[in-house]
């Protein structure tokens, strides 16, 4: 019952349908054995330290960053006289440094789709515009038609539901061009 009133306050306060469904992904777990109202510090850091056995820093900071969210929230409706995040800390996440293929593997990679077929056009235009751009996986997935321009640049509906612009390179807006060419759909979207 929690879980859907926080979730409809969610919704009220605009927040993107993602972070809704994440909230509820890692609030669930939680709040299947433990009635919210009567959950102590103790069963908080019981549960964070169970997840930290399992999983990985960051996992572990999302939860802690949602039932933060949640906590909060049932202190302000007045369901709960005393939050039990108020002392829980913060878990520590170390850096991770994340791997960058290197240019013998990168070359590969567009190695493998340098045909003239459907697909390889496609695979080749997606890869180049990954690289020049850093564009999220779901940015990429998203794009429309219209969100190409003329001048080297698409126009990318990002995180935090806003738009930015992000300039492509020559052979990456070339690649894009031969797939559009060679697409056959009548949808809007970039990638069929």
């Amino acid at each position: 019952m929690y879980l859907k009133t926080f979730t409809f306050h969610l919704r009220a306060r605009n927040l993107s349908p993602r972070t809704i469904i994440a909230t509820e992904d890692y609030l669930r777990p939680f709040l299947a054995t433990r009635d919210p109202l009567q959950v102590t510090r103790h069963d908080i850091e019981d549960y964070l330290g169970r997840l930290a056995e399992r999983c990985l820093p960051a996992t572990v900071f999302t939860a802690w960053r949602h039932l933060t969210s949640f906590y909060k929230w049932l202190e302000s409706e007045g369901d709960i006289a005393v939050n039990p995040m108020a002392r829980v800390p913060k878990p520590i996440v170390p850096p991770v440094e994340i791997p960058m293929p290197t240019i013998e593997e990168l070359r590969s990679l567009l190695d493998a789709c340098k045909g003239r077929d459907v697909v390889s056009r496609r695979d080749y235009a997606l890869i180049t515009m990954l690289l020049d751009t850093g564009l999220r996986l779901t940015e990429v997935t998203n794009l429309k038609l219209e969100d190409i321009s003329e001048d080297y640049t698409l126009r990318v509906f990002g995180k935090g539901r806003k738009w930015r612009t992000v300039q492509l390179g020559q052979k990456s807006y070339e690649a894009l061009r031969r797939w559009i060419r060679m697409r056959k759909s009548d949808s809007d979207r970039l990638w069929v």
